[in-house]
């Protein structure tokens, strides 16, 4: 436990300090808090200095929003409609009148423009050209434009701000009238727009369909002569930069632009498109296709205003991460409201923010559950695992770490560091990883001894006690009943510290049983389900849609990163319960961006919860969008903007567990490493950004690498060269190792041997290829010495610094085949487990 560089903070249950009302990141992050002013106020602000004589709105996409990102994605609904009342013929389906309606429109559009005539057609057009696959024997057309008028009458919803705006006006006195670009006449508008506005009447509506023009051919003055008034005494509110903005200005009316989500934030918006395409899916079909785009639009106007661009905290908080938190906040309330659960304990310092998230909706829903920061840590419950003292139990704890450790490592962290004098010298200091026969004997040493098996389980025992004291704590300060069930929260993935914590607590007398709520769970978390675990994923479940998760939880870190408090790991708790935090590593520049889109989140949550309360723009419901939120995920994994990928690049990550690692997101180590190996290298590669790192590296096998993961198949990819790495001392070979490599497509790939080594000896890389020559562009070094926790990285840009015998040339050493080239490693104190990797790139015959 590393006490004595810990920091004592003597949080209570709920995360809070003495004498403080407000949960502590709450108050914390209170100094970076945004601005937030909404677009509503802003436009009365107008109202007031500019006094129209009458405000114009804009329908679709205005004052009403359809689920979907194109509005001809909703002919598939009206498909399915008159599927289901079989009003098609020939066997037609819903997607297939969906096409024919779409094209329909289109044809008649071009012909009319052919001749001279307005393209502003109607329904009743469209319908005609479509009645040879329509079952019209007993049915009118009027019948099938009812059909179309009512599906869109139920998918259409009102725009939270707009119902603000006209709120307004009328308190103001002020007249609103209707103005659309619409294949629907007049008629048909009224009864789209009753339940947005129920007092609309008719004459108050313009059609360009009825009119014969549109916006920007003057549909504006049509409705100011209507109206008896000059166009410039309209003040107009529209989406549309062409028709809404730039009409208006053709015929002197003011106006003012409600841009679009995909307008608000383009690279977000076809980051989303392309994520989607990479998973095999579209944002026209169901279930992806959905209200999304238009809750976040709404949003954005209750929190940025009519400003027209945010920066990326803005843009992160409020159109991706915050979506996001929120959902799952309101499906974890749902989910334990349905289980009778009444507490939900939020694991880890991340269930501090993720508490707040839930909180708000329990409060403002008036429901009984209630969220409660459980400030646990593999650190002070993956030691509760040693009970017996058996192989299975070392295995699961020394197995689960990402950071492998050793024998002395791992008996110096139990107290008994000199008990190592228990394992063979020469086994003392190897790094346990799984499918490593040496790591099988250092087990095997560590079992076989009943003085360490007395010693783990003394220490097993101590963390048990540490934590009944902290359990106890957060029973009594939060009224959690030992015999009720009780609810786990995490973001994910494995779900293994959920069973290793329900097994500790059961231990502790804790018998009501636990149910987890993550927002994702992988295929892992199927073993622990068999293990007697409970678990439910939003996201993801189980690994389920695998094509999609493979791929989309390939970087968990960046959603650890935003819900992590300002505090470092917890590494244990003192005799009153109370937590004692590691520090936290993350740089200051980090922590601020972090702080203010933990600010941003809350404020989509506010605002959507306000937009439910206001019961009309917030009809849809995050919960029932997990389709398109996956997306919305794998754009920020696997397809990142530029500045994302310079920004989070950079930040840091530390393991925890009770590892002092921690290593930037995209460690410009594992960046040259991904320049250079093969895809299916890559894809193997236990880093934490992999898509954004072959984003940076080598954006062209973007697409290949995600198909890797999706589970295809590449043929012919890597072509296979031998290579020998060998050591001497005194000249005489004490070790000879395969360091055979593989050329890619691209040319490029890599030479790579892990070894342990201590004192003075020389290196020789041999190129037995038979492809010709080889460039050495770069050399990556990582070192971790025996006695050290961190491994030391090194890249060589210029491999003439550590290469010698080659053929040098700017930024290279040339190797032939049959040559070698000798390799100078810098010497460290110690036994040391080195990676050797040499970049290559296949020299043009």
């Amino acid at each position: 436990m590393k006490s004595a560089a810990a920091s004592k903070i003597a949080y209570n249950a709920q995360g809070q300090a003495p004498g403080s009302s407000d949960p502590v990141l709450r108050d914390r992050d209170l100094k970076f808090r945004r601005p937030v002013r909404s677009a509503a106020e802003q436009i009365l602000e107008i109202v007031d200095r500019e006094r129209p004589s009458l405000v114009t709105l804009d329908v679709f996409d205005t004052v009403l929003w359809r689920p979907s990102r194109v509005p001809a994605d909703i002919f598939s609904l009206v498909g399915t409609r008159l599927f289901t009342e079989k009003m098609l013929r020939y066997g037609l389906g819903p997607e297939q009148f969906s096409v024919a309606r779409r094209q329909a429109e289109h044809r008649l559009r071009l012909e009319a423009l052919q001749q001279g005539r307005s393209p502003e057609i109607g329904l009743i057009a469209v319908y005609s050209a479509l009645q040879h696959i329509l079952a019209t024997d007993s049915t009118t057309l009027d019948e099938f434009i009812s059909v179309e008028v009512e599906v869109e009458r139920k998918a259409l919803q009102p725009d939270y701000t707009l119902q603000q705006v006209l709120s307004g006006l009328r308190a103001r006195n002020i007249p609103h009238a209707y103005c659309s670009d619409t294949y629907f006449t007049a008629t048909e508008l009224k009864r789209l727009l009753k339940r947005a506005d129920p007092t609309v009447d008719k004459i108050c509506i313009a059609s360009s369909h009825d009119e014969g023009s549109d916006k920007a051919q003057g549909l504006l003055s049509v409705v100011a002569a209507r109206c008896g008034i000059a166009p410039t005494d309209i003040l107009h509110i529209g989406d549309n930069l062409e028709a809404d903005t730039r009409g208006a200005k053709r015929v002197g009316a003011p106006s003012i632009h409600l841009p679009q989500f995909k307008a608000i934030a383009r690279e977000f918006f076809e980051g989303e498109e392309q994520a989607a395409r990479l998973l095999g899916l579209d944002w026209a079909d169901f279930p992806v296709r959905c209200g999304i785009d238009a809750i976040r639009r709404q949003v954005w106007n209750e929190v940025i205003g009519l400003q027209r661009k945010g920066d990326l905290v803005d843009e992160l908080g409020l159109l991706t991460v915050g979506p996001l938190l929120t959902a799952f906040a309101e499906w974890t309330l749902e989910q334990a409201e349905a289980a009778g659960i009444e507490h939900l304990l939020c694991l880890t310092r991340e269930g501090m923010f993720l508490s707040e998230l839930i909180n708000i909706f329990a409060d403002q829903r008036g429901s009984k559950v209630k969220a409660i920061p459980f400030l646990t840590s593999r650190t002070v419950t993956y030691p509760t695992l040693f009970t017996e003292g058996d192989m299975a139990e070392f295995q699961a704890y020394f197995f689960s770490r990402r950071t492998p450790m050793t024998a002395a490592s791992f008996l110096a962290r139990a107290g008994s560091a000199e008990l190592v004098s228990e394992v063979p010298a020469e086994l003392r200091h190897v790094l346990v990883r799984g499918g490593d026969p040496r790591a099988d004997k250092v087990l095997e040493a560590l079992v076989r001894s009943a003085a360490v098996r007395a010693a783990v389980t003394n220490w097993s025992i101590g963390v048990q006690d540490s934590l009944a004291r902290y359990v106890s704590r957060v029973a009594a300060e939060s009224d959690v009943s030992s015999e009720a069930m009780i609810g786990m929260v995490d973001l994910g993935w494995t779900t293994r510290s959920q069973t290793v914590l329900r097994k500790a607590m059961e231990r502790l007398g804790w018998t009501g049983g636990s149910i987890g709520f993550y927002l994702a769970t992988d295929e892992a978390a199927a073993r622990e389900v068999a293990e007697g675990s409970i678990s439910r994923g939003f996201l993801f479940e189980m690994g389920a849609p695998r094509s999609e998760c493979r791929v989309t939880l390939r970087c968990k870190e960046i959603l650890e990163q935003v819900c992590s408090a300002d505090v470092g790991s917890v590494v244990g708790y003192d005799m009153d319960g109370a937590v004692i935090f590691d520090p936290a590593r993350p740089p200051a520049s980090q922590h601020r961006f972090l702080a203010g889109l933990r600010g941003r989140v809350r404020d989509f949550c506010h605002a959507y919860q306000a937009m439910l309360a206001d019961n009309k723009g917030g009809s849809w419901c995050l919960a029932d969008m997990a389709p398109a939120l996956r997306v919305m995920l794998a754009r920020l994994t696997v397809c990142p903007t530029e500045r994302e990928l310079t920004l989070i690049g950079n930040w840091v990550h530390d393991e925890n567990n009770g590892s002092e690692s921690s290593e930037t997101i995209c460690d410009p180590y594992f960046l040259e490493l991904v320049r250079y190996a093969t895809l299916r290298q890559i894809h193997s590669l236990p880093v934490y950004w992999v898509f954004g790192l072959l984003k940076l590296a080598r954006p062209q096998a973007l697409d290949s690498l995600v198909l890797l993961s999706r589970g295809g198949h590449m043929v012919g990819d890597d072509h296979w060269h031998a290579a020998r790495l060998q050591f001497f001392t005194n000249g005489e070979l004490i070790e000879d190792l395969a360091a055979d490599y593989f050329i890619a497509s691209d040319g490029v790939g890599i030479s790579y041997a892990t070894f342990h080594h201590a004192g003075c000896f020389s290196i020789r890389w041999f190129n037995y290829g038979s492809d010709g020559a080889i460039r050495i562009e770069r050399v990556l070094v990582g070192s971790k010495p025996s006695q050290a926790g961190a491994v030391l990285r090194t890249v060589y840009f210029e491999p003439a610094n550590i290469l010698r015998d080659g053929e040098t040339v700017p930024g290279a050493v040339i190797v032939s085949p049959g040559m070698s080239v000798e390799i100078m490693l810098p010497i460290l104190d110690g036994l040391c487990e080195t990676s050797l990797i040499l970049c290559l790139r296949r020299v043009a015959a």
